[in-house]
């Protein structure tokens, strides 16, 4: 079967015979993947990489010195190709559909934080290659960067692969009968604790449903290092109700700290681009009333930098904000305004404060039913007054939707966990994928001390702080490995099927407790089951079969598998009189007292500290991931490294010079935190925002243990008294008894007293900077001037130019719109990943080495505005680089690509020299060979593997257009049947190419959808719509390039009343 190019294959009811033949071996080693292939800033000039070529092969010796590998692993081997038999066909049984070098596409699901993504898993031969984004799904193109780059993850030959017990291998026996005994142990009523990751799966919670039924004793627990996005407005509905954005209907949106953009459960990120583009989402429209976004927060969020008005406001400052709005608002909408009516909080509004504040709120008020404001993670106690303003503004309903979701048995918290383990109730631990908590809790330290003393069961892909705790420690599956349904934030079921056996013999948490469940008390995996089918899949179906309950059962399980996912699932929309039933509750509900937060920062020299996951890295999930390490951070732009915000009036109060990013330490009795103190224009003053995410063992990023984000949150976090902080506002307490603020430690009445954050803060003295050396591609200074296109007028634009020769069927064109960029890194990862771009590492990064063919360039405004310009090959029509070329080893198409012949080049950097927009990258050593061999898995097969001292561009993803005119050309052949080649006489009408056919790899992974890619001489296509528009420019027009890439100036939607 075959749709929108790909080879999508469903599974086919019986099951083949069984071939456990492959095509070839490599050796796997422990070091992790892809290793810079040098430690250090000086070369050692005996690497592989560096030598000629006729000395370059490597002995085991230097194979084993370079890339790390552990002598113990040296004699396993790695399958190239583990397919899952059932559903990936062996290709040495030689079906017809196989055919070498041709893509072949599996519906999966990727988790996200606490969202959940389908892709498609593009294989070649049984290999995953790159996960697309899955594009009948309704919520959003695209694919953000984490989740293409798990791809890598994959083939990560510094994965766990052994049964540990207490630090060393197990046997299989010794494995096989401990799982027994904890199996007999479940069914005898033992008391068992399992720690999960926070889930909406249906298949996990039904799978824990019936293991409590078997045993009452069990309990379960949810942890996260990290509140979900959209976790703060969630936890003020009451069970069974989840909310979600119709960004079509909001006209105007107020984001309290909250980055909608960057992560968005809230809604449809599609709706967000139609209504707030001038020309709706696929250039066709005249979009008057388009959505204005309102930002107030304190870091600088991808949200918030694109915002058409946006105001520094602090976490501490956030509750008075948002106070002095509910009353303006009230005020507003009552026909009797409450005279002297005062407010509580401590921190009142500067007068810049109050007036962006009063012409928002009028804004608001002005927009019944079409305005609506969103809240972030960093205060959840604001969540209920936050819904109560969008009762008032008429959001619930019109933009706001309430639907009826199914509410599973709530879970134990951490400290829920810890208390039962201390207390004896739980004598078996099972941490089932459930995160670092040891590295990243509060009560790590606890938490470690007491999984010592028990048995306790560790399952993860690496091996960390929490793995070395427990007695016992199990590789797990990586997620394009294993079954699983996933639900996505509109309730649809996502399906998780597994695209390739286990490379390393990991297990999954469906898995174990389906082994759990057993009679018997054994666990069969994919690797361990005779017909190599996890049983995971059939409990899997059995869901499905439940909650869809269809006619062909057989058929539907089928077509929901080759989708991906099931619209049938999804959560219904609450009755009208249900939901304005809940509104009025919200409406009424009581607000908790949060004017104490941020109080102990009126001391003298006290700065507050805000932590959030990096954007990079996320919470600390990605950090081995090398390709999202070497990205950029989408704000600060550093690499490799943890970067953390703040404003440059904070910065040169440290010390800071000019606006030179430096080196920042972070001082403290319990410890010293490292970090890369970056200026960045539009931060709210006294503050500083630390990413989360990086510290901790880490052997694929050295120097970056001394980072550790968490441990700084534990030592710098704040907590009143609970007894005093319960009571009403104004109430007299004993000196003895009154509300305080303690650093960093826990009140005598113990955990169960839950302590109330008060929030973070460390005084100026302990905060010391040094400079950095040479600022370089890993490390850039922001640059606050407005954007090229602001000095460049729209004016009459000249006609193209048109090569002697140029083709007349096609013209290959590209637009990138800088309204919807938010530098968000997905272009730079599908980049990597289609065009086999190595990783080159931190120490080449700073000598300004860096391999990726795109480039985003930043300009910020000093309020924090940001326009991202990403910047590539303009395949130029009258290119700079090809008239210096004394080879010719880059030429012009007549298709009008600049293209690049790489057995031709000798690597004399002319065109580098000669190109003006710096868009072509030099291969100085040959990182592809050095990398590990694991990850030859990866490569894309279509695309050369570069050698060393030779240029490497942008081609606009040739590879993928010839693909579709190949797929074209032969099924305008399938209407010829039986008449040769020769004969068949094709006009150009009928070889052009239908709109949308070709598209780039960044244009497919843009979850902004802010790459237009296409034929420029069909006049119907989006591109050439793209092209004619007002807005359209392009880079350093003045040199007459005539670039193919073209830029769409940013068109914000200012208030009127707010300009200047």
């Amino acid at each position: 079967m075959e749709t929108d190019g790909i080879h999508r294959l469903i599974p086919p009811p019986g099951l083949p015979k069984k071939s456990r033949s492959h095509s070839s071996t490599i050796h796997a080693h422990a070091s992790l993947t892809p290793q810079p292939p040098f430690p250090r800033n000086d070369v050692p000039h005996d690497h592989p990489a560096f030598l000629p070529e006729e000395e370059r092969e490597m002995s085991r010796r230097s194979f084993m010195k370079w890339m790390g590998a552990g002598a113990a692993l040296m004699g396993l081997a790695l399958p190239a190709c583990r397919r899952v038999e059932k559903y990936l066909v062996p290709y040495n049984e030689g079906p017809e559909w196989s055919v070498p070098g041709v893509e072949t596409a599996y519906a999966t699901c990727l988790s996200l934080g606490g969202s959940v993504r389908p892709v498609l898993a593009a294989c070649y031969e049984g290999r995953p290659v790159k996960l697309l984004p899955s594009l009948q799904y309704p919520e959003g193109p695209g694919l953000p960067a984490a989740v293409q780059a798990s791809i890598l993850d994959l083939y990560d030959p510094g994965r766990s692969r052994h049964v540990l017990f207490n630090g060393k291998q197990a046997s299989e026996d010794e494995f096989r009968g401990a799982f027994s005994s904890w199996s007999r142990n479940l069914r005898d009523g033992g008391r068992i604790g399992i720690l999960l990751p926070s889930s909406d799966s249906p298949l996990l919670h039904s799978m824990l449903e019936e293991i409590r039924r078997k045993n009452p004793h069990v309990r379960t627990y949810a942890y996260s290092p990290v509140p979900a996005p959209g976790g703060a407005m969630q936890a003020a509905l009451p069970d069974g109700i989840r909310f979600r954005v119709r960004f079509a209907r909001a006209r105007r949106i107020l984001a309290l700290d909250c980055d909608f953009l960057h992560e968005n459960p809230y809604g449809n990120t599609r709706e967000f681009i139609a209504a707030r583009s001038p020309e709706g989402l696929n250039y066709k429209e005249d979009n008057r009333n388009r959505t204005r976004l309102y930002a107030a927060e304190g870091r600088v969020s991808l949200t918030g930098a694109h915002a058409d008005h946006r105001l520094p406001v602090s976490p501490a400052r956030l509750g008075a904000f948002l106070e002095e709005l509910d009353f303006y608002i009230r005020q507003k909408k009552s026909s009797t305004p409450a005279a002297g009516e005062t407010r509580t909080s401590a921190l009142s509004l500067t007068n810049r404060e109050q007036e962006w504040l009063k012409h928002c709120a009028e804004d608001l008020c002005g927009h019944p039913g079409e305005s609506v404001v969103l809240l972030g993670e960093s205060r959840p106690e604001l969540a209920p007054r936050v819904w109560q303003i969008n009762q008032l503004l008429g959001a619930i309903g019109p933009c706001i939707q309430l639907l009826d979701a199914p509410a599973a048995p709530a879970p134990g918290t951490l400290d829920d966990f810890l208390r039962d383990v201390e207390r004896k109730n739980v004598d078996i631990a099972l941490l089932l994928d459930a995160g670092n908590p040891v590295l990243d809790a509060r009560e790590g330290t606890a938490l470690a001390a007491a999984l010592s003393r028990m048995e306790s069961i560790h399952l993860g892909l690496y091996e960390d702080e929490t793995s070395q705790a427990c007695r016992w420690h199990l590789p797990a599956a990586h997620p394009l490995e294993s079954w699983g349904i996933e639900r996505d934030c509109r309730g649809r079921f996502c399906y998780r099927q597994p695209v390739i056996l286990p490379l390393y013999g990991g297990i999954s948490t469906e898995e174990i407790l389906s082994g759990l469940l057993s009679t018997k008390g054994h666990l069969i995996t994919a690797d361990s089951s005779p017909t190599h089918l996890s049983p995971v899949y059939h409990r899997a179906r059995k869901c499905f079969e439940r909650a869809v309950n269809p006619e062909d059962k057989t058929a539907a399980w089928t077509q929901a598998l080759q989708r991906g996912y099931s619209e049938e699932t999804a959560y219904a929309s609450l009755q009208p009189q249900e939901e304005a039933r809940q509104a009025k509750a919200l409406a009424s509900a009581s607000l908790p007292d949060a004017s104490d937060y941020g109080k102990f920062l009126q001391e003298k020299d006290m700065l507050e500290l805000q932590f959030l996951p990096d954007y990079c890295i996320g919470d600390g999930r990605w950090k081995r991931n090398a390709w999202m390490q070497e990205c950029p951070d989408p704000v600060t732009g550093a690499s490799w490294a943890a970067s953390a915000q703040v404003s440059p009036s904070t910065f040169r109060k440290l010390g800071g010079k000019d606006s030179s990013p430096a080196r920042c330490v972070l001082h403290s009795p319990q410890g010293r935190t490292e970090v890369l103190l970056c200026p960045i224009p539009g931060v709210a003053d006294g503050l500083i925002v630390f990413p989360l995410g990086y510290g901790g063992i880490n052997p694929s990023a050295e120097g970056q243990e001394h980072s550790d984000g968490y441990a700084l949150r534990n030592r710098t976090a704040r907590y009143l008294n609970p007894v005093s902080a319960a009571l009403p506002p104004g109430t007299t307490v004993p000196e003895t008894r009154q509300a305080h603020a303690t650093a960093a430690a826990e009140p005598e009445n113990g955990p169960e007293a839950h302590p109330i954050l008060a929030g973070y803060g460390i005084p100026l003295p302990q905060v010391s900077l040094s400079p950095l050396p040479e600022l370089t591609e890993a490390v850039q200074s922001p640059v606050v001037q407005p954007s090229p296109f602001a000095q460049i007028s729209a004016g009459v634009a000249a006609p193209p130019f048109t090569s002697p020769g140029a083709d007349t069927v096609y013209q290959w064109k590209m637009a990138i719109d800088t309204s919807r960029c938010i530098g968000c890194n997905a272009c730079l990862v599908a980049c990597r990943a289609e065009n086999n771009i190595p990783v080159v590492g931190r120490d080449q990064m700073a000598k300004g080495r860096a391999l990726d063919w795109i480039r985003i360039d930043r300009y910020f405004t000093d309020t924090g505005a940001m326009t991202a310009i990403p910047v590539a090959c303009q395949q130029c029509g009258r290119a700079p680089c090809e008239s210096v070329c004394p080879v010719n080893a880059t030429v012009h198409t007549t298709e009008g690509l600049n293209a690049m012949v790489y057995a031709r080049c000798w690597g004399t950097r002319y065109c580098a020299t000669n190109c003006p927009y710096k868009a072509r990258r030099f291969n100085f050593f040959d990182y592809a060979r050095a990398s590990e061999q694991a990850t030859h898995l990866q490569r894309n097969p279509n695309v050369t593997v570069r050698s060393r001292g030779v240029m490497e561009k942008c081609t606009y993803c040739v590879q993928m257009v010839e693909r579709a005119k190949i797929r074209h050309k032969s099924r305008l052949m399938k209407d010829h049947p039986g008449e040769p080649s020769t004969s068949i006489r094709i006009t150009d009408k009928e070889l052009l190419l239908p709109d949308g056919a070709a598209q780039t790899a960044c244009q497919l992974a843009c979850p902004m959808g802010a790459i237009t890619f296409g034929n420029v001489l069909d006049p119907s296509s989006a591109i050439s719509r793209a092209k004619s528009l007002p807005r359209h420019r392009n880079l350093l027009p003045a040199l007459g390039t005539d670039p193919g890439t073209g830029y769409l100036a940013p068109a914000r939607n200012p208030n009127p009343a707010m300009r200047g």
